[in-house]
């Protein structure tokens, strides 16, 4: 969601927004879902494109970098690491594949 300059990040199935835990500006803070809101700049991020094709996404309120690791996300001083750097993929739906065939639910044929 585009708001004045800045992305609020949206879970398209819980339609949860990636949070900065208390707007808290220590580097690994984690980043949660939470219900998103207007008016709040820790669900606020900027998108940049790097030259590879990835994305970074860097808070508004805090000046964190989203960052990644096996089992976490949370904010963090940019770097050059590939755990700041996200791919956005384009879907096109949220339903499983097999949602749509009759093989599986005959009625929706």
């Amino acid at each position: 969601v585009y708001v004045n300059g800045y992305y609020r990040i949206v879970n398209a199935q819980s339609d949860k927004a990636l949070d900065v835990t208390g707007g808290n500006l220590c580097p690994g803070t984690n980043i949660q879902q939470r219900d998103a809101y207007a008016g709040g700049s820790n669900q606020l991020y900027s998108i940049a494109r790097n030259e590879d094709g990835t994305y970074t996404a860097t808070n508004k309120a805090t000046g964190l970098v989203v960052s990644t690791s096996s089992s976490n996300v949370y904010g963090d001083v940019s770097s050059d690491s590939s755990s700041q750097k996200l791919t956005l993929t384009k879907l096109t739906s949220l339903l499983p594949e097999c949602f749509r065939c009759s093989r599986c639910f005959g009625w929706l044929g």
